[in-house]
């Protein structure tokens, strides 16, 4: 089997780069790898191309350019790599990453159930919301590196409250109430819902929310009419699945794939989405460069 040598890998590739890079405007842009793969990337060089979970035969080679913080990143299957000449197939994506975000602080700041109690100040908010039991908060403890920032609990549905988290001291991380909780009493339920809706649609330093989808289960039709109801309020939003570690990797793509292609049912675009793990800590990178990438943009 031919060797394959870091620059026959970087100069194969650009082709399938500028490709990615040369889009006219600044939303994400769908494409579509070899594999059938698909990646989002945008004239800003921002979006981060992300790998799917899982192991590899081959670890990914890098390529560093210090100069403008970024990394290219390129997975390849060498089982691919044939004697005539460089011929991958991806198995997972090429990516221009940005440096990732480092989290130096992360501190609780207030809760409260009135938008008018909320931190009075300029910097962007991402607020994160989910179905009851969707793994919210081991999800913001495990983005933030601070095992007890958000409460957990055996009993699902006991955030209540509006919590913010100053981020780094530039922005903040917002805990929202989960939605779809049964067996709250009707009138609590009414409460929380009038707290989501008042904070989704009136708080002007929300920049982006994060839907957090459990990946472990079939397209759920309150999560789809909340999305609905977002777009209909043109409510800029991302998709989170969490818990991809109690799948297998073919399991979980099959689940994330019919969740997308049930929305796109409605939709022409879908919105950017990332798979996370809380215990394994997969996903972290690209979520905390994607909010940096909008900071950076702001």
């Amino acid at each position: 089997m031919a060797q394959v040598s870091v620059s026959d890998m970087l100069w194969h590739t650009l082709q399938y780069l500028i490709s990615c890079l040369s889009v006219e405007n600044t939303r994400p842009n769908v494409l579509t790898s070899s594999s059938g793969l698909e990646s989002r990337c945008s004239t800003r060089r921002k979006a981060v191309l992300r790998p799917m979970p899982g192991s590899f035969e081959n670890s990914p080679t890098a390529l560093s350019n210090a100069a403008d913080g970024y990394s290219l990143f390129i997975y390849y299957d060498s089982i691919h790599c044939k004697n005539n000449g460089f011929k991958p197939k991806f198995r997972t994506f090429v990516s221009i990453k940005p440096t990732q975000m480092e989290i130096k602080s992360a501190e609780f700041v207030i809760s409260n159930t009135d938008i008018a109690k909320c931190p009075q100040h300029n910097l962007p908010e991402y607020a994160f919301i989910g179905r009851s039991n969707v793994g919210k908060s081991s999800l913001i403890n495990m983005l933030t590196g601070r095992k007890g920032l958000a409460m957990t609990s055996a009993t699902p549905g006991k955030t209540l409250l509006i919590n913010h988290f100053l981020i780094n001291n530039n922005w903040y991380l917002v805990d929202l109430p989960g939605y779809g909780y049964a067996k709250r009493g009707k009138s609590q339920q009414e409460q929380l819902t009038q707290i989501i809706n008042d904070y989704i649609l009136e708080r002007p330093q929300l920049t982006s929310l994060f839907v957090l989808i459990d990946s472990r289960l079939e397209p759920q039709k309150i999560d789809l009419e909340f999305i609905t109801w977002l777009g209909e309020n043109s409510v800029p939003f991302s998709i989170i699945f969490t818990k991809a570690d109690k799948l297998g990797r073919g399991r979980l793509t099959e689940n994330v794939n019919k969740f997308l292609e049930t929305l796109s049912e409605q939709w022409e675009e879908l919105p950017p989405h990332f798979i996370t793990s809380s215990l394994d800590k997969s996903g972290r990178d690209e979520v905390l460069d994607y909010i940096a990438s909008i900071n950076k943009s702001l």
